[in-house]
């Protein structure tokens, strides 16, 4: 087999020889938690952190061209370091299997591409790169440490540099100034402030009191420890005293950061030396992992450039009545054709067609233009064409591929044709087999499934100013066959999931209802925002000169380093959680600080009171659609994993409820004008009705059935006490319980909810279980099942697939656990209120009325008012008989001029 030069680097070496040393270890680790995607194999193993590995890996040796190149690992068993400090990484728990699956893949994908592998037993690898870069010293090379690891640091010279290639789009260097910059001292010297600071997940202790502000401001004044501890009747406060105190430990803590340089290494420079690849090893490497867009990058796949050629000659551009009527005769004896459209795009309400690509199987596409795009064209009858596409589209029995097919519906709504006979939406079809994939672009599933075909193509908007030049046809019905391509694989994973029926009864109808939705869009009152605007921004200066008065000084309250320097430094209160940007003033810290201080209390207001003015009362009149007037949404189909919707651009989805700001900003939402109204249909408690279902407990179900108050009632049973005898903090605290069963509540979260002790609310949870034990086994029978399965589903069989279950890692384990039970509870809410939405909107349209938006458990209609009360009856009939459960549905209605007044 010929090995060939993939990175086309210069066999010459240059005067300065770079050696590039990467941390190996360190980049899949950060990868691992950093890409969520559930990324996997031929074998369906993980794969999420080899690809991150591989990115960085593949981005350093294409665009920087090393001579010289290898990647240390961690050997397994202990190190050194254990041996001398054994507490050294003692707390640090066990990494989670699906990462440690992941080092022989990350190796053998080292070993495609032909980089020496280094690893020494009782070292770790920043140890093995520490020992080469001193080598290399007195050989002239630029030294390059591949990594965004602060220990590394202590390495960076006059000739060994540091590069962070995952830091933004171009990477980030690190030089001496850097160093300096970050702690205040040479690199030499950076153990030092490493020992100050410490570092929890190592199990470094470090000095109390002491983190990376202060410990480089001591850096600056003394340039090291024995410079600092000769001048320590300089340092003043707590710090000295902890200083003082911690002296040896600090020395211990210098030694045990500082990389050791004198790893035995059997190497020499020779053997790092940068190698040819063989391309058919790596790409065949790169199938198996799955990475496809890895093999399109590094055009490893000849298949791909040779269909590259052939497809710019399979398409048709229909230019006369002839072609056009033979297209025609095609398509009714093919049934069913997939399509594209090319759209000049000023707007979701304004998009204009320029032509419609079809394919009826693969190297049978067809253009049919709706505007004049190139010169011969200039003489023909456009709105033939158009009138014959209206017929195909408007035809049920011919049936569409499509993908996005809420687009198309609008689009073709807004040109006259109204799209009938939808027979798959790919985009949705992708989601529905895998929930927890977040790209579904038809590029991406191409990519996944179509890997030895044209994946050269660019995002979805075909359109150029008022034309579409000839290339862009290409790529329309280059899309059109993709759409064709993909359909029999999906058709097949719908079937092999046992999701034909999801799919075809609740997924697909539901798209057309989505269309109408965001076309209606909603009417708001911009009056009621403008006064808002000058309440809270009143409010708003008031509480920030609270702030300043209770702080005791002006500070920009929007920067979380300078509040932390206020609450921590200055107040001296106690950080509860650390990030690594240093000591957290996120809202739950801010809640619990509240408590001892009152400063904390009046931040959480002015953030909240922000959020609300930026993302909703300045933010939404701007929304408002000048040529309709109303406000309009989008509904996203393929983005939650349990099924339900999600809103955006904007979301409408995340106005508070029970605030009164957010009830205010609620009754901006209008009705279109006097003769209109809106009702508000809310299901009542439908998660706790389906755990009550599924679980049948008798209790719960009993509770439901008899239509009490099933909080007051869990708070009699758990606390033995009559019903009528429950105190509202009672009723409260079993409420906490009873939706924080559905989400996996631990003993710590209950007690923060409710404000008990740990141990009180795990006597709580305790309590509860004895009195509702069938919901006690379902949970566990549950968890156990997604085990046996890999996945969990709804009542609707909608299924999300489950890594983790199985992991030795308790937060990775205990995470899995809660979406085994939240997905069948919530993902089966979901389920129902998509169903309870085709059913409304159908009966709406009847009527002349419309569905407007949907949010969470509540749908908000619009209704001519004259009709509203005998509609809102239906409605209510409606969703409460959309699904028969054990316990009956519930929908709470309401009717008004605005949200506020309907909910």
């Amino acid at each position: 087999m010929t090995e060939v030069d993939l990175f086309s680097y210069q066999q010459q070496i240059p005067k300065q020889k770079k050696l590039y040393l990467f941390d190996g270890m360190g980049f899949l680790f950060r990868s691992f938690f950093a890409i969520q995607a559930p990324l996997k194999n031929k074998d369906g193993k993980l794969t999420n952190a080899v690809y991150g590995f591989a990115r960085a890996l593949l981005k350093v040796l294409r665009e920087h061209e090393p001579d010289y190149v290898a990647i240390a690992f961690d050997a397994p068993g202990k190190t050194f370091r254990e041996e001398e400090f054994p507490q050294y990484k003692a707390n640090r728990p066990e990494p989670p299997k699906e990462f440690l699956d992941q080092i022989p893949m990350a190796i053998h994908l080292a070993e495609c591409l032909n980089i020496p592998l280094l690893f020494v037993q009782g070292f770790e690898a920043d140890d093995v790169i520490a020992t080469i870069a001193e080598k290399v010293q007195a050989e002239d090379f630029e030294v390059v440490i591949v990594s965004s690891d602060k220990d590394l640091m202590q390495l960076i010279g006059p000739h060994t540099r540091m590069f962070d290639p995952t830091h933004g789009e171009k990477g980030k260097w690190y030089s001496e100034v850097e160093v300096r910059a970050r702690f205040g001292t040479d690199p030499l010297h950076v153990p030092d402030a490493l020992a100050l600071i410490g570092d929890t997940a190592d199990n470094v202790p470090g000095v109390p009191g002491i983190g990376d502000k202060t410990a480089k401001k001591l850096m600056e004044q003394y340039g090291s420890l024995e410079n600092l501890y000769e001048n320590i009747e300089k340092v003043s406060g707590k710090v000295k005293n902890s200083l003082i105190e911690k002296k040896e430990q600090t020395f211990s803590c210098r030694k045990l950061l500082t990389l050791r340089k004198d790893v035995p290494l059997n190497i020499t420079l020779d053997t790092l030396k940068r190698k040819p690849i063989d391309n058919e090893i790596l790409k065949n490497e790169l199938l198996y992992l799955s990475f496809m867009s890895l093999v399109r990058e590094l055009n490893l796949n000849e298949a791909e450039k040779k269909t590259a050629q052939e497809i710019k000659l399979c398409y048709t551009i229909v230019k006369d009545t002839d072609l056009l009527n033979s297209v025609s005769e095609k398509i009714e004896k093919a049934g069913c054709f997939s399509f594209d459209l090319a759209t000049v795009n000023d707007g979701i309400l304004t998009e204009q067609l320029v032509g419609i690509a079809i394919s009826l199987k693969e190297k049978e596409n067809y253009f049919i233009p709706f505007k004049n795009i190139i010169k011969e064209f200039s003489e023909f009858n456009f709105d033939e064409l158009q009138r014959a596409v209206k017929v195909i589209i408007e035809n049920n029995n011919l049936r569409k591929l499509g993908f996005d097919l809420k687009k198309s519906i609008q689009i073709f709504h807004k040109n006259g044709i109204d799209f009938q006979g939808a027979e798959m939406d790919i985009m949705v079809a992708s989601y529905l087999t895998d929930t927890d994939f977040t790209h579904h672009s038809l590029e991406k599933i191409a990519e996944r499934f179509l890997s030895d075909y044209v994946l050269s193509l660019e995002k979805s908007d075909t359109s150029v100013g008022g034309d579409i030049s000839e290339i862009d046809v290409g790529k329309v019905c280059q899309r059109a066959e993709m759409i064709q391509l993909l359909y029999p694989i999906f058709k097949e994973k719908l079937r092999e999931h046992s999701l034909e029926a999801l799919y075809q009864e609740i997924e697909q109808p539901l798209i057309s209802v989505l269309a109408r939705m965001e076309e209606r869009g909603i009417a708001i009152n911009s009056k009621v925002f403008q006064e808002l605007e000058k309440e809270l921004q009143s409010r708003i200066a008031y509480l920030e000169q609270e702030i300043y008065k209770q702080a005791g000084m002006e500070f920009n309250i929007n920067s979380p380093k300078q509040l932390q320097a206020v609450l921590f430094e200055k107040l001296g209160l106690k950080p509860i959680r650390k990030t690594k940007t240093g000591s957290s003033t996120d809202m739950e810290v801010l809640e619990e600080l509240a408590i001892v201080h009152p400063l904390p209390a009046v931040i959480i207001e002015y953030r909240t009171l922000q959020k609300l003015l930026n993302t909703y009362i300045e933010t939404l009149p701007k929304l408002v659609n000048p040529k309709t007037g109303r406000i309009h949404t989008n509904f996203n189909q393929t983005v939650v994993a349990t099924g339900r919707l999600s809103s955006s651009d904007p979301n409408l989805q995340n106005i508070p409820i029970r605030t009164e700001y957010g009830k205010r900003i609620r009754e901006g939402f209008v009705a279109t004008d006097s003769n209109w109204a809106l009702i508000s249909a809310d299901y009542s408690q439908i998660e706790l009705r389906i755990l009550a279902h599924l679980s049948k407990d008798p209790i719960l179900c009993e509770a439901f059935y008899n239509d009490l108050d099933i909080h007051r009632e869990t708070a009699s049973k758990v606390f033995g006490i009559p019903f009528e005898k429950v105190t509202d903090e009672q009723r409260r605290q079993a409420k906490a319980i009873n939706f924080g069963v559905i989400y996996g509540m631990t003993p710590y979260g209950l007690s923060k909810a409710v404000g008990f002790s740990t141990s009180e609310a795990s006597k709580f949870i305790e309590s509860y279980f004895n009195r509702f034990a069938q919901v006690k086994e379902w949970l566990d029978k549950t968890i156990e099942e997604a085990k046996n399965r890999g996945f969990t589903t709804t009542l609707f069989n909608r299924r999300r697939y489950l890594s983790g279950l199985d992991s030795s890692n308790q937060v990775v384990r205990k995470s899995a656990e809660r979406m085994a039970v939240n997905t069948p509870v919530q993902g089966s809410a979901a389920d129902i209120i998509k169903k309870a939405m085709i059913e409304v909107d159908r009966y709406l349209r009847e009527v002349g009325a419309y569905l407007l938006l949907q949010v969470h458990d509540e749908l908000l209609i619009e209704v001519p008012k004259k009709s509203a009360e005998e509609t809102a009856c239906q409605v209510k009939s409606l969703m409460e008989k959309v699904v028969s459960l054990r316990v009956p549905l519930k929908v709470d209605i309401g009717l008004g001029d605005n949200w506020a007044d309907a909910h």
